[in-house]
């Protein structure tokens, strides 16, 4: 209970402007963090509803450091900790109950990991999360209700950016002996067209709205993983004239989408996956229109939350900034570096 407690007040906080609610908030977030401790140290091995109990608690207190604006790392320190939970539980057993909310804290714990990675990762670990084997299977969480929502209807693309992060990997070491394998291009050649050849499933559930504010999302987030998968190949190399034609493409893409999202009455819930996008192609869009786009729908979202102040003041670095190396995930790095900004927008 403090952890929900600790969650609504950091939310409210936001809004309301209140030291005292402020200070009433963290303190019962550090009430949960000793409780871990205790939880910890009497802790039995095999006995699964305790370990969900922790997960969700250390799932919890992600999201109150997330929406909080945290810029020291606080949010990798707890999803390194959710992973050894999650890691303790891949074996589907016992009720049904708890089959489902297993299921369930797997996927979010996945959603935030993924969704978390808005960098190359170049020029530091601190940011690093390790993408298990699950991850690369995630219709797999749909099997048992309530899973399958965090990713709308996109399992496909998001189980590809464990891979992306494999080329990634692979291209660093190749960049700093000054060569690309040919290995190497054909396994982006390969991630390009599974990415490009990905369609929105059919016949989904919901009424038409639904449907359509599906699609719109899902192809938000096909051409952000494509633009990701783009960088990550390039890397250091953003001065690349073929690389900026590729985004951009994908970006003209993205935010008329972007708008007609935002525009929905009442506004969709899924306007709450869209910060990865935003920062993603946020990084990389480089004409004043482009940027009023992203900083206009960010501020005027009615989910009122610290991340997204901490989202757009990211951006609005990367904009102002002047240098060459000041584009897509590896100009987010460098402004990350520069202002000793380590956030994570899961």
């Amino acid at each position: 209970m403090d952890s929900v407690l600790a969650l609504s007040g950091v939310h409210l906080c936001h809004r309301l402007k209140d030291p005292e609610l402020e200070a009433m908030s963290w303190k019962y977030y550090a009430s949960v963090l000793l409780d871990l401790r205790h939880r910890l140290a009497r802790k039995k091995e095999g006995n699964d509803t305790e370990t969900l109990h922790l997960l969700l608690t250390a799932l919890i207190l992600a999201q109150v450091e997330s929406i909080s604006g945290n810029t020291q790392g606080a949010v990798y320190h707890h999803l390194r900790a959710s992973r050894q939970f999650v890691l303790s539980m891949l074996v589907d057993s016992g009720t049904h109950e708890i089959r489902a909310l297993r299921g369930f804290l797997r996927e979010l714990y996945a959603y935030l990991v993924l969704v978390g990675t808005i960098t190359l990762n170049a020029e530091s670990e601190d940011r690093v999360i390790e993408f298990d084997p699950f991850m690369s299977s995630l219709k797999s969480l749909n099997d048992i209700k309530p899973c399958g929502e965090m990713f709308g209807c996109s399992h496909g693309l998001f189980e590809l950016m464990p891979r992306v992060s494999e080329l990634g990997k692979q291209r660093r070491l190749e960049e700093a002996s000054g060569y690309c394998t040919s290995a190497s291009f054909a396994f982006y050649q390969l991630l390009e067209s599974k990415i490009r050849g990905w369609q929105v499933p059919e016949n989904l559930e919901g009424d038409a709205d639904w449907v359509d504010q599906l699609g719109m999302a899902a192809t938000i987030h096909q051409h952000t993983l494509l633009i990701f998968l783009h960088t990550t190949f390039y890397g250091s190399s953003v001065e690349s004239p073929r690389l900026r034609d590729m985004v951009d493409e994908s970006v003209s893409v993205i935010l008329p989408l972007w708008k007609a999202l935002y525009a929905t009455e009442p506004m969709s819930p899924l306007v709450t996956t869209m910060i990865w996008p935003a920062m993603i192609a946020g990084s990389c869009s480089r004409r004043p229109e482009q940027q009023g786009v992203i900083r206009s729908e960010l501020s005027k979202s009615h989910y009122h939350m610290n991340i997204t102040k901490r989202a757009i003041q990211l951006l609005e670095w990367l904009w102002e900034d002047q240098s060459d190396q000041a584009y897509g995930p590896f100009g987010l790095e460098v402004m990350m570096k520069k202002h000793n900004f380590n956030i994570c927008m899961a």
